[in-house]
């Protein structure tokens, strides 16, 4: 939806300001939109969360702003018939981005009172081990109602307390039947054959799982690192497949390739 409203502000932003500039407007609206989005996917301008904070969000639009600024500029000295005109540039960009910031920070902000008000859109998480870090993360989920986090338990192979719902054979049962979307995982608790045998079973599964940084050694290793709020989570870094934007024109992709087939090829070979 963040993409398409963008996308949508910038089309009708360029079509209103530059379509008397002696161009080809259509032309230049898929140059813009192709521009926006391969500079969207580089800077990762869409990697907003429920706990990244507004002053990341600006920071990314300003960036995202500064380098959209070179490729609108960047057309017109290979374009010889138009009609270059800084004020319909400076009007374009600032017009554009003000837009999408408001629609950004709008969006970022009804989804949080979406959460809090009508108690939806939240993501079921679990820890596995029971330490001091791990209880501080529990409490901040229960606190920032404003992320969506719900807590669902405990699990951990050493300790056994009320709070632990159980071991690590009996997490992948209750995250199976509860639909747990998040697993945090204490590194202290765990060996490295656990950990591998859990990493499989989220990648398995559909799980996001991240870790809880309560040992010096877990800084060291090419790990993506969050605050929520000022506690660190660390998760692996995602692939290039992973972005938003990527996945979005792989789908489209998919689905147009599909039909080529169906159409062109299959409809072709049985009539």
């Amino acid at each position: 939806i963040s993409v398409l409203m963008d996308l949508v502000v910038i089309a009708l932003s360029a079509y209103f300001l530059f379509k008397d500039l002696n161009l080809n407007i259509f032309h230049y609206i898929i140059y813009l939109s192709i521009g926006w989005i391969l500079t969207a996917v580089f800077l990762k301008f869409y990697e907003v969360y429920r706990f990244t904070k507004t002053i990341e969000i600006i920071s990314k639009m300003m960036k995202q702003g500064v380098i959209f600024l070179l490729i609108v500029i960047a057309f017109f000295p290979f374009s010889n018939q138009s009609i270059f005109n800084i004020e319909r540039i400076a009007l374009f960009i600032v017009g554009s981005l003000v837009l999408i910031t408001i629609s950004k920070l709008f969006l970022f902000y009804c989804l949080k009172t979406y959460r809090l008000v009508v108690g939806s859109n939240f993501r079921f998480a679990v820890i596995v081990g029971y330490t001091p870090e791990s209880i501080q993360l529990k409490e901040l989920f229960e606190s920032k109602k404003e992320y969506g986090y719900q807590f669902l338990g405990y699990f951990s192979n050493k300790i056994t307390n009320p709070e632990i719902k159980g071991n690590l054979l009996d997490l992948k049962t209750f995250s199976t039947a509860n639909q747990v979307d998040e697993i945090y995982c204490s590194l202290n608790e765990v060996s490295n054959i656990e950990l591998k045998d859990l990493l499989e079973f989220a990648d398995e599964n559909n799980k996001t799982i991240k870790f809880i940084p309560d040992t010096k050694e877990i800084f060291s290793k090419n790990l993506k690192i969050d605050y929520y709020d000022f506690f660190p989570v660390l998760s692996l870094k995602n692939t290039l497949l992973n972005e938003p934007v990527i996945k979005t024109f792989k789908r489209f992709f998919d689905i147009f390739f599909s039909l080529t087939v169906i159409i062109g090829i299959l409809s072709w070979l049985a009539p």
